[in-house]
């Protein structure tokens, strides 16, 4: 079958309970440093431990854990395992005093194909109801197809009340191969609590790129230098000001700036720097009510034109979209129009954007949840936004999906967005005649819309990094 042993589906919405899987939603996490992988799980124990090893040799290495207990979750316990061999085939199992898991096998630091580099899986908004896409992700990630994941915020929807089950899903293969997230906005409840404690072993990456906060950071990734920010902020200005990691919007833009600037001068090693967090260039809006900015892309966008940031990823809209490089407005409205859009680099198809002058921006927030996609929706979008969309917007598809990204060498990147499942057409109201007198309204089920899947490709080109 698809999933590990020891991997239990069902909805936990306490500490484990008695007959369930001692040790539970397992997932590793890239540390920033080739030669150390982190692991994470949940049980009920407040001491544990991992043993690993690598290769053929003994599997006798041993760390004991760090953990904190999370109300109506359990204990979450997060260990380095340091000492790695770069690319090869190491093992690890999770133990505490009255059960030991299988061995389970992971390839130490960022896995090459051949002479080709690694390939990523990317999307947002993913949840365990409505989660179209994850059979294909768990089938596509227990055989390799992908080597890590990144979660671009709005995690199970929600972490609170959905989360042991949607962490012991992804398990399937994030056991095997790093789980890399962003914080979106149904992460705020409790101050980001869920985010911060399900997702710590994100704070040994922050530390390796100089980041005070496990949602904002970065790492290199064969060609890539990934560099995940934190877009809700504005939106949550208490929730983040009382987290268990506080930070302001200056403290981040600064940071943002330092690792961008040494970025931009290590482009021999990382030729291209890829960004991801949940919101992008168009969402950005002004709540009159709430007297805040609940989302400001600008300070981001400007930077990354500065300092030549290649691609960006992003969700919260539940929708494939892709644009042509351009750079985001000024203006804080949202749905205003870009400032600058690159139309002179794309080839004819739109499949090519050589020597892009901006920023390409990727909307990939439709693997599925419970807020359901309709047919429509990206002609809706184009309606309510046309004068933003009209001249930069190449693909939407208002089905649901996920990406895959893949550095080739220093001057070509390549991304494929694969459908998993068509839409549904919106609910119907029908007039029933129920004998009496009038009518009574019947909400008729949405239906699923076609069979065939599509797919979306873009290729990066540029003459040099």
């Amino acid at each position: 079958g698809r999933h590990v042993c020891f991997l239990l589906l069902s909805v936990l919405m306490g500490p484990l309970a008695a007959g369930e899987d001692p040790i539970q939603q397992i997932h590793l996490t890239f540390t920033g440093d080739e030669t150390v992988m982190a692991v994470e799980f949940v049980s009920n124990a407040t001491e544990a431990g991992v043993m690993y090893g690598c290769g053929l040799g003994p599997r006798e290495n041993y760390v004991a854990t760090t953990s904190f207990r999370l109300e109506k979750v359990g204990v979450l316990h997060r260990a380095e395992m340091k000492g790695l061999e770069p690319r090869s085939e190491c093992f690890y199992r999770a133990n505490i005093s009255t059960y030991t898991t299988s061995w389970i096998n992971f390839t130490a630091g960022i896995p090459l194909r051949g002479d080709k580099q690694h390939i990523a899986a990317v999307y947002g908004d993913f949840g365990i109801d409505n989660g179209k896409s994850m059979d294909q992700l768990t089938e596509q990630g227990r055989a390799r197809v992908f080597d890590f994941t990144l979660h671009i915020g709005d995690i199970a929807y929600n972490l609170w009340d959905r989360g042991d089950a949607f962490m012991n899903a992804i398990s399937g293969w994030a056991r095997h191969s790093p789980y890399m997230v962003a914080v979106g906005n149904h992460e705020h409840k409790d101050n980001f609590t869920q985010y911060v404690r399900r997702f710590a072993a994100h704070n040994y990456t922050s530390r390796r790129s100089l980041s005070t906060n496990p949602s904002f950071y970065s790492w290199n990734a064969g060609l890539i230098h990934y560099i995940a920010i934190n877009t809700e902020s504005y939106k949550f200005p208490d929730e983040t000001a009382n987290s268990p990691f506080p930070f302001t919007h200056e403290e981040q833009l600064e940071w943002l700036e330092a690792d961008l600037r040494e970025a931009q001068a290590n482009r021999e090693k990382q030729p291209w720097i890829v960004m991801y967090g949940h919101k992008g260039w168009y969402m950005n809006v002004w709540d009159k009510n709430e007297k805040h900015i609940t989302t400001n892309f600008t300070g981001f966008d400007a930077l990354a034109d500065q300092y030549g940031v290649d691609l960006y990823l992003t969700g919260h809209v539940h929708l494939y979209q892709r644009f042509l490089p351009l750079r985001g407005s000024a203006d804080i409205r949202r749905f205003a129009p870009p400032s600058h859009v690159d139309r002179d680099c794309a080839s004819r198809d739109k499949h090519v954007y050589y020597n892009p002058k901006h920023m390409t921006t990727i909307v990939a927030g439709s693997p599925g949840d419970k807020e359901l996609s309709f047919v429509g929706e990206c002609a809706a979008m184009g309606l309510l936004n046309d004068v933003a969309f009209k001249s930069s917007q190449v693909e939407c598809r208002d089905s649901y999906g996920f990406g895959l990204l893949q550095a080739h060498n220093s001057t070509h990147l390549s991304w494929i967005w694969e459908e998993t499942a068509r839409p549904s057409l919106p609910p119907v109201t029908m007039l029933v005649d129920d004998g009496s007198q009038g009518h009574q309204e019947e909400k008729v089920g949405a239906a699923s819309v076609g069979n065939s899947k599509y797919k979306d490709h873009l290729w990066l080109v540029k003459d040099r990094p």
